[in-house]
């Protein structure tokens, strides 16, 4: 684990020396993210799980990093690859054993496309007015750079602890977001169709949707000039997961149903943003026997901004 975080250190350290506009977005899910033409937005996560059994502990690290780029200012071009780290603590005749599995997780590549986009001006009476509403479909797929047979000296390691699905996945859906200057509201609904490994592994495919609620506590009023924002945030995810199959026969250990409630803050500048939110799972329904329940989630970020050069020419 500690290669991993060194390097996600450097990688948000680099980004933290270099460096645009103040803009919000969800922190649990990146679809709605607002991205200018010309702009690159890079976010870095460092998210960690925990979950838990009688007699298991489940231990989850994840680093992943998001770059999107918009080379139009209704296209959006986004790329997710990150690190994953995963434990598991397992009981044996005469003593607990740790079981890890550490590497690249699999990648997440998608194009958005602006639908709809509809701005209402401020009212010159009231300069804190105004809103945007936009619609965006997207699509796209998860490459497989993670594995699937990860295995110790115990034998193959559980689903839960492989760090890809080891197929070309498609992934598709749509996200919207109604924006004023006191407040954010964001949505999307996505799907991951997970196909078969070369070895006849499948993971189960997962359905989802996400909400984000943001409202800026400070400054209260908006005086000409500021720029940095403080905004409480809370955001909901229903997370469906498929069951598995191995040469066809499914594994009804695997899948079921997550509801995550969130809560979390984060502060806006010019530049970026960073904050963090901690998910409560407020229902699991996870399908047969041996699956470790998650008892809590947090997630960290960094966002920074930056202005490119068109690269379509003009």
């Amino acid at each position: 684990m500690s290669r991993i975080f060194l390097r996600c250190a450097g990688i948000i350290g680099v980004l933290l020396a270099v460096g645009g506009t103040a803009i919000s977005a969800p922190i649990t899910f990146i679809t709605a993210l607002p991205v200018a033409q010309d702009q690159l937005v890079v976010r870095s996560y460092q998210e960690g799980k925990f979950g838990s059994t009688d007699s298991e502990n489940s231990y989850y690290l994840l680093f992943p990093q998001t770059f999107a780029y918009g080379p139009t200012g209704s296209l959006a071009l986004f790329a997710t690859v990150g690190l994953v780290d995963n434990y598991l603590v397992q009981p044996e005749a005469t003593h607990r054993v740790t079981r890890n599995s550490s590497g690249f997780g699999d990648s997440l590549f998608f194009a958005r496309y602006t639908l709809i986009h509809i701005d209402w001006p401020p009212d010159p009476v009231e300069p804190n007015g105004g809103a945007t509403l936009r619609f965006t479909p997207l699509a796209g797929a998860y490459l497989p750079t993670g594995r699937y047979n990860i295995a110790d000296a115990y034998g193959r390691l559980p689903l839960s602890m492989q760090t890809g699905s080891g197929s070309v996945d498609p992934y598709w859906g749509a996200a919207a977001g109604y924006q004023t200057a006191d407040y954010e509201l964001d949505w999307d609904a996505t799907y991951r169709y997970n196909t078969a490994a070369s070895s006849g592994f499948r993971l189960g495919n997962e359905a989802r949707t996400d909400l984000s609620f943001q409202y800026r506590v400070w400054p209260w009023r908006l005086p000409a000039g500021v720029s940095d924002y403080l905004l409480l945030v809370m955001e909901t995810n229903l997370i469906w997961d498929g069951i598995s199959r191995i040469a066809g026969a499914p594994n009804l250990n695997t899948g079921g149903f997550t509801w995550f409630i969130d809560f979390g803050t984060y502060y806006a500048t010019p530049q970026g943003t960073f904050g963090g939110v901690v998910q409560i799972p407020v229902v699991q329904s996870l399908n047969g026997v041996g699956q470790i329940p998650v008892h809590l989630r947090v997630q960290l970020y960094f966002e920074r901004y930056f202005g490119l050069p068109s690269l379509l020419g003009g």
